[in-house]
Parts: structure tokens; C-alpha cells; sequence
């Protein structure tokens, strides 16, 4: 182990808790002792359950990775995840909170910097694992994810509410659509990876108007005109990660519009698919039923209602699957 003054090409800074126990490290591993950067652990070698409970007792919350070996962290990354939802030595819902960390520090990343692709493509393999955990246990399991996690202490106090609120929709509506669409039985485990892909990326257009998303009152008509196009936004930045699903695309472009051609965009395609309806129940569920800085939580009952006004005319099958999913799981 060394001292260093600094780290010559900068550093990012990582939650301790992201790192997976006995799983060997693909960067060189850096703590902050009294201002110093301290080599902890080489690329190469195993970061293990006592040295994590070490650094925990030591008040040691955070680690720092040289920039330069970001690459060999986000491979780290996706081959922890790809792992995480198959390990059934760790119980369910440590492999959901450790998946809901991750999710909490990859969105924060893409907040501030929406069109970085090492972390688009590993939101994607959040999703991925997110489908595959929910589609591994019982619906009623599976569900409680939404509530105990969303319910967790905020995503970082540095966000402003709005902010926080947007990155526990994303969470909320991509274990929201995948459960719902499990509900719904017509769907195999590679359509769940892609619609859970779908509720996490959803809004990501979003985050390319901070001036708007920050807003701490009511928007105006112009704030919502820019608004209308976040879902072409999002493809755009998806693809240029090199993210181009067709089920994926079409779910986040339509997700804002019936079948009877209202919404936005203003165009239609020939056929509005399931996972693009599916997405806009739960898109529409989670944000009333969510507190926000201008209004309180809608309950189930009251939200359903309104989604009812909203979506019966147009689907009215969808709806009373919805409805009974909501009032079997909620």
C-alpha cells in the first residue's frame, strides 16, 4: 500500500457498497485517509468480505477509482451484475438492494451526464438483472421491491427534490412494468429484460433540460412543449450508446400516446405496442402516486381512478388487468 498526494489524472468517486465481496478487481482500488490517496487494493486482486466490514468499522464509505481504469470498472460492473441475479447462496432481497444501489449510482452518473455510454450500458445491464430477479419469485416477492427500496433514504442529499423524484420514477416504473407485465403472462424472459430496459430509460430525454426538470413550481406551457420531446431525445441518446432495441425504442417513443392517437409525438405509429401501453400504466401509476414538490401522493384507489379517465375508452382490457394487478400486489 502507498500515499499518494494525487492522482495524476483524476479520480471518481464510488460508493463501498457497490463493490461485490470476493469478486477480483478489473482497477486499481484508492481510500482518502486525512486528505491522502491510499492504494488499497490492486487490479487484480480480490476485495473480500473483511476487508469491506474493515473498512465500514473504519468510517470508510467511499472509495476512489483513477479515471483512467474507468473502463476495467464498468466490465467489473456488468460482470457483477450478470452474476448477481443467477446467486442464489445470497438471499433476494440483498441482490435487490445491491441491484438498487447500483441503479441509485448509475442514475445519478447519467443525471449529470446523460449521453456518457459506459453508464447507459450498464443501466441496461440493470434492467436485464432487474427482469430476470422479478421473473425468478413469486409476483408477491417480487412487487415488494417497489416498496421497500423506493422507500430507502433519498438518492443524495446534493439532489434538488425534483431531481431525487425523477430518479426513483425510473426505478419505480421499470419494476413496476416488468411486474405488471409478468402479471400479464404473455410475455417470455427475454420481452421482461426489454421492457424493464424500457421503465428504466424512459425519461432519460429529461435530463437534458435541467432547467426544466429543476423547476421548483408549476411548469409553464413552453417548459411542457419542451417536455413533448424527451422521448425522442431518450432513443437518440440510447442509440448513440449503442443501445438500439426495436421493442425498446418504440415503448420509450410511444409511451406518452392512446390508441386512439392522442398524446405525443404528434405522429402515430401503424400499431401501439403492449410494452409501449404497459409502460405508460405504469409511467402514469408510479407519478401520482408518488409525493412531489407541488403535490401529495394520490392513493392507489384515487390513482386508479384517474388512469381509468385517462385509459378505459382506449384500452379497456389493459385497464381492468391493471386494476387487478394493483389491487392484488399493491
Amino acid at each position: 500500500m502507498r500515499y499518494e498526494e494525487s492522482l495524476p489524472l483524476g479520480f471518481q468517486r464510488i460508493p463501498l457498497d457497490l463493490l461485490f465481496k470476493e469478486e477480483r478487481l478489473l482497477f486499481d482500488l484508492f481510500i482518502k485517509v486525512q486528505g491522502h490517496f491510499l492504494l488499497y487494493r490492486r487490479e487484480k486482486q480480490i476485495f473480500d468480505d473483511r476487508l469491506h466490514r474493515q473498512l465500514h468499522v473504519q468510517g470508510v464509505t467511499y472509495c476512489y477509482i483513477p479515471l483512467e481504469d474507468l473502463p476495467g470498472f464498468y466490465e467489473y460492473l456488468s460482470k457483477g451484475l450478470s452474476k448477481l441475479h443467477s446467486n442464489q447462496k445470497i438471499l433476494f432481497f440483498k441482490r435487490a438492494e445491491k441491484l438498487f444501489q447500483i441503479f441509485r449510482f448509475l442514475s445519478r452518473e447519467i443525471y449529470e451526464s446523460p449521453q456518457n455510454p459506459y453508464n447507459l450500458q450498464a443501466l441496461q445491464l440493470c434492467g436485464i438483472s432487474l427482469a430476470s430477479l422479478i421473473d425468478s419469485q413469486s409476483l408477491k416477492t417480487s412487487f415488494s421491491i417497489q416498496k421497500v427500496l423506493s422507500s430507502k433514504a433519498s438518492f443524495g442529499s446534493t439532489l434538488k427534490p425534483n431531481q431525487d423524484y425523477s430518479l426513483k420514477h425510473a426505478f419505480d416504473v421499470g419494476v413496476l412494468s416488468v411486474s405488471f407485465a409478468k402479471f400479464l403472462d404473455e410475455f417470455d424472459r427475454e420481452a421482461l429484460k426489454e421492457i424493464a430496459i424500457s421503465g428504466f430509460f424512459h425519461d432519460v430525454g429529461t435530463f437534458l433540460m435541467p432547467e426544466v426538470l429543476e423547476k421548483e413550481e408549476r411548469l409553464s406551457v413552453e417548459d411542457w412543449e419542451k417536455v413533448h420531446k424527451h422521448p425522442e431525445y431518450t432513443v437518440r441518446i440510447l442509440k448513440k450508446a449503442g443501445i438500439d432495441i426495436a421493442s425498446v425504442n418504440h415503448a420509450i417513443l410511444f409511451h406518452h400516446q392512446s390508441n386512439d392517437g392522442t398524446g405525443y409525438p404528434e405522429y402515430q405509429p401503424k400499431i401501439l405496442s403492449k410494452e409501449a401501453q404497459i409502460l405508460a400504466f405504469c409511467d402514469h401509476y408510479s407519478s401520482m402516486t408518488a409525493r412531489k414538490l407541488y403535490q401529495g401522493p394520490l392513493s392507489p384507489y384515487a390513482a386508479l381512478q384517474k388512469l381509468g379517465l385517462k385509459f378505459y375508452e382506449t384500452s379497456p382490457d389493459l385497464y381492468k388487468h391493471f386494476v387487478r394487478f394493483i389491487q392484488n400486489f399493491a
